[in-house]
């Protein structure tokens, strides 16, 4: 089901052209494959090879285009300092907070991503599937973006609270957390992937408002992009929640595919935003897992319909939620199809 023509009709989108049919991506598969396989998420990190097999054989499964090839987007937080807790399945918890206050600052060791053994693992899953299918599909790997870095150390309502009472502070965990991004975002391209989505949920609209977001979550992912960019990858990006209001912002960072949230109506994106960026989603997560895979392919037929006239790859607004039937997710590939047939 995947050929060389998954890979090229995602690359022709993201170059300002159209595809002969609608391809398809998660966005966000790593952590739901490994609960499907059965695979701890621990025992995936000790055993890349084992954890790489399992995404590849879901791809085929899901009819996928393209995927992600590593998806520990916040090992960072750990190679810090912080206390996390590692789930059987799904993403791995921030348990501490280093950051307390301007003074701890100077207490942090900029972590390196060639000595994080999260990142060592993503490294070596990826490289496994970019060996195996980067041929054929568009790969990209997952990593955050700094302000939902520095949220993580700080705390999200504490780092809130700073951008309105400690400005200048924010700004310097931001630094700190920007130059430790641009570092992960070098290695991982070196991977082999086509591309790295910088995922930014705590700078959601029902989080920050569109100022803040300029001046505080904008700077710092835009250079991270333009690390990726320089790297020879595509920037990809994604925030939860409605981003609406952001569009432009988004689009003038650089931003070459943007993943849309469910709560994004396509209709309300202007025309001249649709012509800049290349589009994910957005399929509705909850749907996917509650409905059966006849109201699913029903749902991702809407989602085709919404977005007309957009450069889309058909995707979930958000992760797959754990637990999700493979046939519901594998209806995404089917809606694809049927717009085909009909033409």
């Amino acid at each position: 089901m995947v050929s060389e023509e998954s890979k090229a009709s995602v690359f022709r989108l993201i170059e300002g052209g159209e595809a002969d049919r609608i391809p398809v991506a998660p966005p966000f598969q790593g952590y739901w494959t490994l609960g499907i396989e059965g695979i701890p998420v621990i025992e995936s990190i000790r055993k890349p090879k084992l954890a790489a097999k399992a995404q590849m054989e879901m791809a085929s499964r899901c009819g996928f285009d393209a995927m992600e090839a590593s998806w520990d987007w916040l090992s960072p937080v750990e190679m810090f300092g912080c206390k996390v807790r590692v789930p059987v399945n799904g993403e791995i918890v921030t348990k501490t907070r280093l950051i307390t206050g301007p003074e701890s600052l100077k207490n942090l060791e900029l972590p390196d991503p060639q000595q994080d053994y999260r990142a060592l693992s993503s490294a070596r899953s990826a490289e496994l599937i970019v060996s195996k299918m980067g041929r054929e599909m568009f790969l990209y790997s997952t990593i955050c973006c700094p302000f939902t870095l520095v949220g993580e150390m700080r705390g999200v309502e504490a780092l809130l609270l700073d951008l309105i009472m400690q400005p200048d502070f924010a700004q310097d965990m931001l630094e700190m957390a920007t130059d430790v991004i641009q570092e992960y975002c070098r290695s991982i391209c070196k991977t082999g992937v086509d591309g790295v989505i910088l995922c930014d949920p705590t700078a959601s609209g029902s989080l920050v408002s569109p100022m803040e977001f300029r001046d505080y979550s904008r700077p710092y992912m835009k250079r991270c992009m333009e690390v990726v960019r320089l790297e020879g990858c595509v920037p990809m990006a994604h925030i939860c929640g409605d981003t609406s209001e952001l569009m432009e912002i988004i689009a003038d960072m650089g931003t070459s595919i943007f993943s849309l949230d469910s709560s994004v109506d396509p209709q309300r994106v202007t025309d001249h935003v649709r012509k800049r960026m290349t589009f994910l989603g957005n399929v509705n997560s909850q749907m996917m897992f509650k409905r059966s895979p006849q109201e699913a392919f029903a749902e991702s037929v809407k989602c085709i319909e919404r977005a007309e006239n957009m450069r889309l790859i058909l995707g979930l607004g958000d992760d797959i939620v754990t637990g999700t039937p493979v046939d519901n997710i594998r209806a995404m590939r089917n809606a694809s199809d049927s717009f085909l047939s009909k033409e």
